[in-house]
C-alpha cells in the first residue's frame, strides 16, 4: 500500500499558509528568525500530523509517534518537511506530529506541560534553554546513544553547546554565532590584525565614514577575552577577570574602541552597516542575508577574526547552537522513534537539506559538510574560529555589571583594575540577593 505522504504533505502546506517574511534576530535571541503577524493563524493549537502505512518492501521495525514541538519560520519548515519524507522512506511505520509555537510562546508552552504523554517527544530549541530543561528533570542525557561516527563528524563547538553537568543533554542542530562582517566598497582589505583593523578603521573616520559600528554590548565583547589567552568563567561558573587577562581584556576592548562608532545593546551598528555606512560590524550569523541583500554579495565579506598583536592570539565570536532535545519519560517505542530521528537530522544527508541557502539556510554542524553557497562557507569559516557561548543558567546576571565595567574603561577611559573591581562588586552583591531569593 502507498505510503500516505501526501496527507503530511497538504497538512504542513495549510501550517505554512499566511506565515510572514522573516526578520531581525539578535544576540540576546539567537535563533529569533520571524515574528509572526496576529493574522498569521498559527497557534500552538497547529499541529501536522502523518501517519504512514507500511508497504511490503520496506523496514517496519521503527514504530512509535515522533512529537516535535518548534518555532521555525516558513522556509525552515518547507525544510523539515522534505527531512521527515526522507526518513518516512527508510521507516514507514513511524508517526509524525509538529506543533508550531511563536517563539515567544515555545518556552511558557513547555513550562506548563508536565505530562510527557501530552507533550512533545523532543523539542527544537536554543543551546541556552539546555540548561533549564536539564534542571528540570525534562531532557535525557543521550551520551551513551551517540556513537563514534557521530561523535567524529559533529564540530567539537557544536558537542560543547550540549555539555553541561557531565551529560549529553540534547544533540546540536544549527551553528549560530558572531563573525566580523565587511564592506569591501569601503574597506577593501581584510586586517591581518588589531592594530591593521584599527588603522583602517581610523582612516574610514578621517573620511568622514564610520570604521566599525560596535556594539559593546555583553555578546559581542565577552568573547573578545579569549584573544588574551583567557575566558570570562572557569569550570564552576565563577567570574574569572581580577586577573591580568581580564585587564588586557579591557584594554584590547579600548584600543577597538578609537576607531569605532559604539551603541550598547542597540540596532543602530546593524543600521550603520546595512545602509552602506560602516566598513566593520560584529553581528549575528543570522543577519547574513540581510546584509547580502542591502550591500551585494561582491560588497559583503565575513572576515577571518584578527589577531591582537599584543598577545598574538585572534578574537573570537560566540558561537552556539540550535540544539534538538529528546523528552524524558516517554514509552521504549517513542523514545527509540524519537532517538532515530534525531539520530538522521545529524546525517550529512539530512544536514544537506536544511542547510540548502533557497529554503532553511542553516549554517552545518557537521565538520566535514562544505556548503555550495559562498557566503554560507565564510560564515561557518568564521564560527570555527569562535569560542562557546557559556552555558549557564544564570548568564543574564552577568550582563550589566561587565557590560558596566567595558563602557567606563572603552568609553570614560576608566582604570581597568577600578572597573573590573567594581564589576565584581555588583556580582557579588547579586549572588547574594539570588541566594536569598533562593
Amino acid at each position: 500500500m502507498q505510503r500516505k505522504v501526501s496527507t503530511w504533505r497538504l497538512i504542513i502546506v495549510l501550517i505554512l499558509t499566511g506565515l510572514a517574511a522573516s526578520c531581525q534576530g539578535n544576540p540576546g535571541s539567537p535563533t529569533a528568525r520571524e515574528n509572526l503577524p496576529a493574522s498569521a493563524d498559527v497557534s500552538s493549537s497547529a499541529v501536522a500530523t502523518t501517519q504512514t502505512t507500511p508497504d511490503t518492501t520496506s523496514d517496519a521495525s521503527l514504530q512509535g509517534t515522533v512529537r516535535i514541538w518548534l518555532s521555525w519560520n516558513s522556509d525552515e519548515l518547507r525544510s523539515l518537511q522534505r527531512v521527515i519524507d526522507r526518513f518516512l522512506a527508510q521507516n514507514p511505520a513511524a508517526e509524525f506530529s509538529i506543533a508550531y509555537f511563536p517563539e515567544d510562546e515555545l518556552l511558557p508552552a513547555l513550562e506548563s506541560q508536565q505530562d510527557a504523554s501530552l507533550g512533545p517527544s523532543i523539542v527544537f530549541a536554543p543551546s541556552a534553554w539546555g540548561p533549564w530543561m536539564w534542571s528540570q528533570g525534562w531532557i535525557v542525557d543521550v551520551a551513551d546513544r551517540v556513537d563514534e561516527e557521530l561523535e567524529t563528524n559533529v564540530h567539537p563547538l557544536a558537542w560543547s553547546q550540549v555539555s553541561y553537568q557531565n551529560a549529553r543533554i540534547g544533540l546540536p542542530l544549527e551553528l549560530q554565532g558572531l563573525v566580523l562582517y565587511r564592506n569591501r566598497a569601503l574597506a577593501g582589505t581584510a586586517p591581518e590584525s588589531v592594530a591593521d583593523w584599527v588603522n583602517a578603521a581610523l582612516q574610514l573616520k578621517e573620511e568622514g565614514k564610520v570604521g566599525i559600528a560596535l556594539d559593546l554590548g555583553f555578546d559581542i565583547t565577552a568573547s573578545q577575552i579569549d584573544a588574551c589567552d583567557a575566558s570570562l568563567f572557569d569550570e564552576t561558573g565563577e567570574v574569572t577577570i581580577d586577573t591580568p587577562e581580564g585587564r588586557c581584556w579591557l584594554e584590547l576592548l579600548a584600543f577597538i574602541r578609537q576607531a569605532s562608532r559604539v551603541t550598547t545593546n542597540s540596532d543602530e551598528d546593524l543600521a550603520l552597516f546595512e545602509t552602506g555606512q560602516a566598513g566593520w560590524v560584529i553581528d549575528g550569523t543570522w543577519n547574513a542575508r540581510r546584509y547580502e541583500d542591502a550591500l551585494g554579495i561582491q560588497n559583503l565579506l565575513v572576515d577571518l577574526w584578527p589577531v591582537y598583536q599584543t598577545t598574538d592570539r585572534r578574537l573570537a565570536g560566540f558561537v552556539w547552537t540550535e540544539n534538538v532535545y529528546l523528552r524524558q519519560g516517554l514509552s521504549d517505542l517513542d523514545t527509540d522513534a524519537a532517538w532515530a530521528f534525531m539520530r538522521f537530522l545529524l546525517t550529512p544527508e539530512a544536514q544537506a537539506i536544511l542547510s540548502q541557502a533557497a529554503n532553511a539556510d542553516h549554517l552545518s554542524v557537521l565538520s566535514g559538510l562544505e556548503s555550495a553557497d559562498i557566503l554560507q562557507r565564510e560564515l561557518t569559516v568564521a564560527l570555527f574560529q569562535g569560542v562557546p557561548r557559556p552555558l549557564l543558567m544564570d548568564l543574564d546576571l552577568y550582563r550589566a555589571p561587565l557590560e558596566s565595567a567595558v563602557d567606563v574603561v572603552a568609553v570614560q577611559g576608566a582604570d581597568p583594575d577600578l572597573a573590573i573591581e567594581v564589576a565584581l562588586s555588583k556580582l557579588e552583591l547579586l549572588g547574594t540577593d539570588s541566594a536569598a531569593e533562593e
